[in-house]
Order: C-alpha cells, then structure tokens, then sequence
C-alpha cells in the first residue's frame, strides 16, 4: 500500500489525491496495526498521508502521537482515541507496546547499552518489566539486542 500511495508523489494535481485518501487512511490503521511497521516517518513524508489531515483528523492526530510523543505523555493522550481504536479494533495495550517500539528505535544509535532504569524512564514502564519487554521486542524482530542482567 505504501508503494501504491508513493506513485502519486509526483502528482502536481491536488483533485487527484480524494479517490486515494480511504486508501492512505487504510495505510496507516494497517501500519498502526502490523507490530513490524516501526518507522511512521516515512509515512507522513506522503502527499496522500499529508491531506488526511484535513478530512480525516482523528487518523492523521494518531499516527503522529506514535511520533511526536514520548511515552508517558503517549499514555495521557491516547484516550482521545478511544472512538477510533474501537472502530479500527484496536485495542490499548497493543497501542502502548506499539509506541515503545517506536520509542526505542528511536533512540540515538551513538550509544548502544544501556541501564533497566534508563530504558523503563524512557518506555514509561517499570524496571522490573525491562527483560521482559526487551525479550518481546527482540522475537518479534523489533530490535537486535543482548540482555547483560549484571551490567
């Protein structure tokens, strides 16, 4: 679907883009949805994902709360979605590790270990869940990681 969405790059014509945008809102509840689809930028930098923000607010507010928000402000904004997650079957648990997906790649790649307490501020979740969480993210091919429990 991205790939469809990109031939209208080009397209100087803005009348063009109203027969695609179910197909760009698709695009993004699909990308929200799918646990592999991380990098939400590449999304946004569309002319079909672009004029969603007119006629389709609500979609275009929550793709970009995956990647204008860090996780604890994630949290606090996510309930004024909560007439869209039930419309798109989305459920909020699956939402919060979505964005600590998202959180955790982006992180600055100048540095490569870091401390539980570090990475639970940083995904708004506790120390103890740390381990648990980097082991979900790693089979499910999110990040490529080593968990050292002494350092």
């Amino acid at each position: 679907m991205h790939a469809y969405l990109r031939q209208f790059e080009l397209d100087k014509n803005t009348a063009n883009m109203a027969p695609i945008e179910p197909h760009a809102r698709r695009c993004v509840i699909l990308a929200i949805k799918t646990i592999r689809v991380i990098n939400f930028e590449e999304l946004l930098d569309l002319k079909a994902i672009k004029a969603l923000e007119s006629k389709h607010q609500d979609v275009f507010k929550f793709l970009n709360l995956f990647t204008k928000t860090d996780a604890k402000n994630f949290l606090k904004e996510l309930t004024q979605f909560d007439k869209l997650m039930a419309a798109e079957g989305l459920n909020k648990d699956d939402m919060i590790l979505k964005k600590t997906y998202v959180q955790i790649c982006s992180l600055n790649t100048d540095k490569t270990n870091f401390k539980y307490a570090e990475l639970a501020t940083l995904l708004n979740i506790s120390a103890d869940d740390v381990e648990e969480w980097a082991i979900d993210a790693i089979s499910n091919e999110i990040i490529d990681a080593k968990i050292d429990q002494q350092n």
